[in-house]
């Protein structure tokens, strides 16, 4: 309680002087009353107070500290950090607060009293009731406050008669006006983008009435609109008006107004969009609209329906384009727009390109990898936009049901209490967004994400993710995603026996990074405990190991700490996938030289010098020994004889092939000696385009690699095991089982060899 007190000394007939007191409250505590007198000061940063009354000069500086308080102040749906609670404030006479963070029900300003609110991205002030009267002067750089009163009037509304006013703090405060509306006499009112900051005028329900003077029906109110959010407008006049001259003055870049539905849409001046719905007056003579001059660039809306159309070019710059059902968009290089909106299963793939304000995808698809958004990008009604590059200037935004896929790396999302926390590819924004339940708004999480997309572009935005309103069920989220899709580079068929076997000093490596939204997967179908044996030291690097069964540790297995490795998953086998007949070859005559005393078909057989093979069906295979041979563009066909046979390299044997596919049949097999090397690239065309060896699907000939093979194409030998000593490099390998042995290097790389 106050410690100076007046004493009236009756014997002496003299009053002792008043000193001035400072008080401070910064521990929770309760206290039922507090008056601060002329000169007193009280510094507030915890604990309640029941009635506080401010008289004379007195000062108070009330803000909230560290996140120690209850997440929400008493139901008002703010989130309000370091929260003090206070009942109701008087204030009279010269006295002046400074407000930052923490609740206040009722503030009551009379006199020449001063009030100043203001906020940070940790301290939210909230305000149920403003009361100013007389000439009191309250200052809203941040904040949020439920209801103004201005001159003492009872109600719920803001009455202004005034020469001039404006309405709205300097950086990003709120007035939000429950239940009733503004009403706006004859003289001047200006509502300032400027004065309102980033902030919001929410009107709730009913709209801003513009009256007209009561001595004169006839003359106008004059309202000027720059910015800010403004649910309602209605303007009256009186029915014996015989003309009109526009009293409201919106000031915006474009607008469009849908008769219909009454709504007003459209773009400030610097670049915020609005939705007002017009209401129009009681006399149905003088509908709102014609009540209301723009000021500004006004913008054409343009409607595509169906079709495919490629934007290159600056022609929507200033537009608005509609998309109808089922329309596709390529937006690339060059091309500009000034707003997009996507409606009924319409696809956009945004490579390029610019849109100068708002892009909305309304149940249809966008596919973004490159070029910006100057405004937001938004996902609604089941929408689904993927993120891959590009920018986006303001916000990402979620509306009933829609999603919005991150794909990239590095990202990190800040709630607004300013605490940062680093997602993983599977994580989405509402697990660590903060939840806001604005009166009258439906609910939504808030914050930052930030982050490196796949194409290299870098994401910094604030983000909205609405839930409903009634259950807080979420549908929509904004989701965060490494890959895209995932392409198998290493498959191993076999569901019984060990299907990837690495021994001491071995190499498994897949060559990732060829499409930053594709990852580069080694896929095991095994469901044995040992689907993965690891006997002794070896290593694998890929995007991702997926393993039905389990993985066998017998010595020690490295791999990158970012690779993703699932084991034990029961899964589905990965297929077959490669769903291709064998080539036919029962016409072709067979190439291979017959024994005279057995009447049987005997190898090719090449020791030593220089040759060159053409395509054809070889029954007993080729076997080349320290010779160089070079095989023609084609198809050969490699059967087996009694001994190994089908492409066997011994000794120092060189082989050089180009545009060639091995067809291995009956018993013939591969193998590639520890002295040899092979060097062939795949057929580029046709229905084998990319195979190098094609084994038959009956032929469970092992295929072994002790040498060098530099092998630009599929390996293919589904029905056999392979196995690989030496030191093989080629774009994808599937077959029934694979081994590397001791020292053996085997490197998967999906974009090898490179495309002209």
């Amino acid at each position: 309680m106050k410690k100076t007190i007046l004493y009236l000394m009756l014997a002496s007939l003299f009053v002792l002087p008043v000193y001035a007191t400072d008080y401070e409250i910064t521990t929770p505590s309760f206290t039922s009353s507090l008056t601060l007198w002329s000169g007193d000061t009280l510094y507030m940063t915890a604990g309640e107070i029941g009635n506080l009354g401010m008289y004379e000069d007195s000062t108070a500086i009330i803000e909230g500290t560290s996140p120690s308080s209850p997440p929400d102040c008493d139901g008002c749906g703010m989130i309000c950090m370091g929260c003090f609670y206070i009942e109701q404030i008087n204030m009279a006479d010269m006295s002046s607060l400074n407000m930052s963070g923490g609740q206040v029900e009722k503030l009551t300003m009379k006199d020449t009293a001063t009030v100043v609110l203001d906020q940070s991205s940790y301290r939210i002030t909230h305000v149920g009731q403003i009361d100013i009267k007389g000439n009191s002067s309250l200052s809203m750089p941040g904040g949020y406050v439920s209801r103004i009163d201005i001159g003492g009037i009872e109600g719920g509304s803001i009455v202004v008669d005034a020469n001039s006013i404006n309405i709205g703090g300097s950086g990003g405060g709120i007035i939000s006006i429950i239940p009733d509306s503004i009403i706006i006499n004859p003289n001047p009112i200006v509502i300032n983008y400027d004065g309102i900051g980033s902030g919001v005028i929410a009107l709730y329900p009913d709209p801003i009435i513009i009256n007209p003077p009561p001595v004169d029906p006839f003359a106008s109110p004059s309202v000027i609109l720059t910015g800010g959010r403004i649910d309602q407008i209605c303007s009256h006049r009186a029915p014996e008006a015989v003309s009109i001259e526009p009293s409201i003055t919106l000031e915006c870049s474009y607008y469009y107004y849908d008769e219909p539905t009454h709504m007003l849409t459209g773009c400030w001046l610097d670049g915020t969009d609005f939705s007002i719905e017009l209401i129009d007056s009681e006399w149905s003579l003088y509908p709102t609209i014609n009540d209301i001059q723009f000021v500004g660039t006004k913008v054409e809306d343009v409607y595509i329906n169906g079709g495919t159309h490629t934007f290159d070019d600056a022609m929507f710059e200033n537009y608005r384009v509609h998309l109808g059902y089922s329309t596709y968009v390529d937006l690339v290089d060059g091309g500009r727009v000034g707003w997009l909106f996507a409606y009924n299963h319409s696809i956009i793939k945004m490579t390029g390109g610019e849109i100068g304000h708002q892009l909305i995808a309304d149940d249809s698809y966008v596919d973004m990898s490159g070029g910006s958004v100057g405004g937001s990008l938004v996902a609604q009604n089941w929408a689904t936009i993927l993120m891959t590059g590009g920018t986006v200037g303001n916000m990402l935004e979620v509306l009933q049901n829609g999603k919005i896929n991150l794909y990239g790396t590095n990202f990190e999302v800040t709630d607004l209490d300013g605490i940062t926390t680093t997602l993983s590819p599977w994580g989405k924004l509402s697990d660590f967004g903060t939840l806001l339940s604005p009166w009258g708004q439906t609910p939504y999480y808030a914050g930052t994400i930030a982050g490196t997309l796949s194409y290299g572009t870098v994401l910094n935005n604030t983000f909205k993710i609405e839930v409903s309103e009634n259950s807080y069920h979420l549908f929509g989220d904004i989701l965060i995603r490494k890959f895209m899709a995932y392409r198998s580079a290493l498959v191993t068929l076999s569901q019984e026996k060990t299907g990837l076997l690495l021994k001491n000093n071995s190499a498994l490596t897949i060559v990732t990074g060829s499409d930053p939204i594709v990852a580069e997967t080694i896929i095991v179908n095994s469901l044995a405990k040992d689907a993965v044996l690891v006997q002794g030291k070896a290593s694998i690097s890929a995007d991702g190991l997926q393993v039905a069964g389990g993985i066998d540790l017998k010595g020690s297995l490295s791999y990158p700490e970012d690779m993703y490795i699932s084991e034990n998953t029961g899964q589905e086998p990965c297929p077959d996938f490669f769903d291709l007949e064998e080539p036919d070859y029962t016409e072709l005559p067979d190439i291979c030289p017959v024994n005279p005393n057995t009447g049987k078909a005997s190898p090719v057989v090449i020791t030593g010098g220089q040759w060159t093979l053409e395509p054809g069906y070889y029954s007993a295979g080729i076997i080349i020994e320290d010779a160089t041979v070079s095989f023609l563009p084609g198809i050969y066909h490699l059967g087996g004889a009694n001994a190994p046979s089908g492409l066997v390299l011994k000794g120092e044997a060189v082989v050089d092939a180009n545009e060639v596919m091995f067809h291995i049949v009956g018993t013939g097999q591969v193998s590639i000696g520890k002295d040899a090397t092979l060097t062939a690239t795949a057929p580029v065309s046709g229905d084998y385009d990319k195979f190098l060896f094609f084994q038959s699907r009956d032929n469970t000939s092992d295929a072994i690699f002790k040498g060098v093979a530099d092998c630009g194409g599929i390996l293919y030998f589904p029905a056999n095991h392979a196995e690989v000593a030496g030191n093989v490099l080629c774009s994808m390998l599937m077959a029934n089982t694979v081994e590397l042995s001791s020292n053996g290097q085997l490197t998967v790389n999906p974009n090898y060899p490179p495309s002209e």
